[in-house]
């Protein structure tokens, strides 16, 4: 048996026993040979219909539910839009003592994006990232959903596009130069969508094997 939060939280069968009761009914029918005992995880979407997923795992929900959950015995699987993203997310979290190196690596392929959606978010973690002080995972990830739930705006949209344009400036050519501040131009005389810069940077990133723009998330998210 398969214990699922979601479900549970959609129709409970009794209002009166919480979710870990019912964890721990489900574990009686693993045997030993099936492995750990398995359960779903997954958050309430935001102005869906009851049941529907959410977009990204909210960390300061999923940590209250794992540390109360208080078991190392068991795999959670996680049911979310933005998959593998939120997976790595809840792995740091709760990886006991987890590397700088870790967070950095991780800064380092959100950084356009939350630059893109949010400058105040990003120069916080720019400055914190730079210090290495006072920075947990929770932390982090709770200012990495802080800056991917805003839009952004043309200057801030524009302010990302050029941090990219500078990576790849060195090994561009003029022509490509021209290309790219013509499609900038247009782009915040609102005549096209940010979309079309993104994807010609994109296109000279992979021309240029400009393999840290291309592991980053700025072309995805």
């Amino acid at each position: 048996m398969v214990f699922d939060n979601l479900h549970h939280e959609a129709n409970p069968c009794d209002g009166e026993r919480d979710e870990f009761i019912w964890i721990e009914r489900c574990r009686s029918t693993w045997r030993e040979q099936d492995g750990p005992q398995k359960i779903h995880y997954s958050q309430q979407a935001k102005q869906k219909k009851k049941g529907y997923h959410s977009d990204t795992i909210d960390i300061e929900r999923f940590m209250a539910f794992y540390e109360a959950l208080d078991r190392e015995d068991i795999d959670i699987m996680l049911e979310v839009k933005d998959k593998n993203l939120s997976c790595v997310k809840c792995i740091h979290c709760t990886t006991e003592d987890l590397s700088f190196d870790a967070l950095q690596m991780e800064w380092d392929r959100y950084k356009y994006s939350i630059l893109e959606r949010s400058p105040v978010v990003y120069a916080e973690l720019t400055e914190m990232i730079g210090k290495r002080d006072g920075l947990t995972p929770v932390t982090f990830y709770k200012l990495i959903q802080q800056g991917l739930e805003n839009m952004g705006d043309i200057e801030s949209h524009t302010e990302a596009m050029l941090l990219v344009w500078e990576c790849i400036n060195r090994e561009a050519s003029e022509k490509e130069w021209q290309a790219f501040h013509k499609r900038l131009e247009r782009y915040r005389q609102q005549k096209a969508s940010p979309g079309t810069v993104k994807s010609f940077l994109k296109k000279l990133a992979e021309k240029y094997a400009m393999d840290h723009l291309l592991h980053s998330y700025y072309f995805f998210l």
